[in-house]
């Protein structure tokens, strides 16, 4: 079952539920996206009664706002008490610290921010500790560093405090943790009715530098499934050894160091990639439908899906605004120039960027041998694209 909310669903989602009469929620979100007499929606009475009935039901939250309805009409279910551990980052250290017990983490409040930062090991990480999309996430290597965050956190803390609900992003409370080294990647994946594990799309993170903390380029590819998709698997069996999850689906952003040890960045809970964004990535390069695979309960046979796929790799390309003008000041983005200069595109969808920090997302398509064609794009600030109120 799905509960569609904003900010966006994808048109190769809506498309999925209408052609297979998916379950949804029926709520004001999903009836302005699929109309009212959509045959796939569930009343909330009749949603509820059947999420209640099972301790594992198969939901899907697409958007991280539906966690809101989870969290106030199912308080007490194993499902918001589960979603909850993954999406409060100080809450999911303490359930894994016996896994990583030299990983450092400390919560922060944004009070104690203002009036007497404790001092913090060097380099370190501080992000809200309920969090989306890397929004007020600071890799810091000084104590300059953690000056400027302060700064910038108080500049910019009314302006985003407000793009989601507290459930999905509250940024009065922080967590600071150690600098884990190595090559991060996104994975998205569900826990099926037995608890085992099943992998849906493996995607490697770039940064443009030790400082980036942008989501701005993630690719795929067979040889990046190859390599990970054992190991991403086994560490997800350890996650669940405490917890008995079932029916629950993922999307989780790892690092793994030169030995090959995995450790978690976090672990996104009732969804894939945030904005309909990797599951769909994974359509365009496979083939495969993680949507219907979740609800259908059938884990992809990546050995013939993947024999098949190794000649491109595959990109998302999220737009982040980082020119340095705030969207309310900017009156248009130049797409079109955009398209031009880039001919790798294969899908572009564009945000209202006066109301959230992106401009949009790029699905992009390269041989193997242009990956390099990719680096423009993800060490532009994309100021050239703007115009200026």
């Amino acid at each position: 079952m799905l509960i569609l909310d904003k900010p966006y669903v994808s048109n190769f989602l809506k498309e999925t539920i209408k052609e297979y009469s998916l379950p949804v929620l029926k709520n004001s979100f999903g009836t302005s996206l699929l109309g009212h007499d959509c045959s796939s929606f569930v009343s909330q009475n009749k949603f509820t009664e059947e999420v209640s009935k099972y301790p594992y039901p198969q939901l899907l939250c697409p958007s991280e706002n539906s966690l809101e309805w989870i969290y106030q009409v199912l308080p007490d279910s194993k499902v918001a008490k589960n979603a909850l551990l993954f999406k409060d980052k100080v809450k999911f250290r303490e359930h894994t610290q016996h896994m990583f017990p030299d990983l450092f983490y400390r919560e922060i409040s944004l009070e104690e921010m203002r009036t007497g930062m404790p001092e913090l090991p060097y380099p370190c990480v501080v992000k809200p500790a309920v969090g989306f999309f890397s929004l007020s996430v600071y890799n810091l290597f000084s104590a300059s560093d953690t000056r400027n965050m302060i700064a910038d956190i108080e500049r910019r803390h009314e302006s985003i405090a407000h793009l989601y609900p507290e459930s999905v992003l509250d940024t009065t409370r922080f967590i600071a943790e150690g600098y884990i080294k190595g090559t991060e990647y996104a994975f998205d994946a569900f826990f099926d009715a037995e608890g085992e594990p099943v992998v849906m799309g493996i995607f490697q993170h770039y940064f443009a530098s030790d400082e980036d903390v942008s989501d701005r380029l993630y690719i795929t590819s067979s040889a990046i499934m190859q390599e990970n998709l054992h190991g991403f698997t086994s560490f997800l069996q350890k996650i669940n050894e405490n917890l008995n999850l079932r029916n629950f689906p993922l999307h989780a952003e790892v690092r793994v160091d030169s030995r090959g040890k995995i450790v978690p960045v976090e672990i996104n809970p009732l969804r894939f990639g945030g904005w309909c964004t990797t599951a769909d990535l994974t359509w365009h390069a496979y083939g495969f439908n993680p949507y219907l695979s979740y609800f259908n309960k059938e884990a992809p046979a990546w050995e013939k899906i993947l024999s098949a796929h190794d000649k491109h790799i595959y990109g998302l390309v999220v737009l982040n605004n980082s020119t340095g003008t705030e969207g309310s000041q900017i009156s248009s983005f130049n797409y079109e120039q955009l398209q031009k200069d880039y001919n790798s595109i294969i899908e572009l969808r564009k945000t209202d960027f006066t109301k959230f920090p992106l401009f949009g997302f790029l699905f992009v398509k390269v041989k193997h041998t242009a990956i390099d064609s990719l680096e423009p794009l993800l060490k532009s600030t994309l100021k050239e694209y703007i115009r200026v109120s």
